[in-house]
């Protein structure tokens, strides 16, 4: 890869916890809607320099909740952050505020309803108590996440007009 090269779309998966399940349908439909550059990275095992090139070359950023997201201080001001969170959980208010002070446009998203996985776990680990749908548990926190094509592509089209004058 070359570190000058600007991706209009960069999705940032995890290997272990909270991996975007359907990451490379979504790229592809994010590629085959926006007809823009859209690239898959992983920042575990890789430097600091790495990182930060990755997110100086970055005009929208979609990545599941994460240490990794710490990074969009290095990201080109006026750039967009599109962070997914899991069932349940509302996202801390950490890297919110990290992209607001770092002149970024931000949102949160996250499904309304817990599809198999969640439910599963739920079961798992309630020990048959009721868990409030607000209840962000800590293997709510730390699953896989099936995320809706529909709803992202549609916040990827508002981060890409709202981030034109970066191209």
């Amino acid at each position: 890869m070359k570190y000058q090269q600007k991706f209009s779309v960069t999705l940032l998966q995890r290997k272990r916890t909270r991996r975007i399940i359907n990451i490379e349908s979504l790229a592809n439909a994010i590629t085959d809607f926006f007809g823009v550059k859209t690239r898959i990275v992983y920042f575990e095992n890789t430097s600091f320099w790495y990182q930060v090139m990755v997110m100086k070359t970055t005009r929208v950023l979609v990545a599941a909740h994460g240490a990794g997201l710490t990074n969009v201080m290095f990201m080109r001001p006026g750039s967009a952050v599109i962070e997914i969170s899991n069932f349940g959980c509302y996202g801390e208010p950490y890297f919110g505020a990290l992209s607001q002070l770092s002149g970024l446009l931000y949102w949160n998203w996250r499904p309304l309803v817990a599809d198999k996985l969640i439910t599963k776990l739920d079961q798992k680990y309630s020990s048959g108590s009721y868990i409030s749908t607000h209840n962000c548990t800590r293997w709510r926190r730390n699953a896989d996440v099936l995320v809706s094509e529909h709803d992202i592509l549609e916040l990827v089209r508002k981060a890409l007009m709202k981030t034109e004058h970066l191209d």
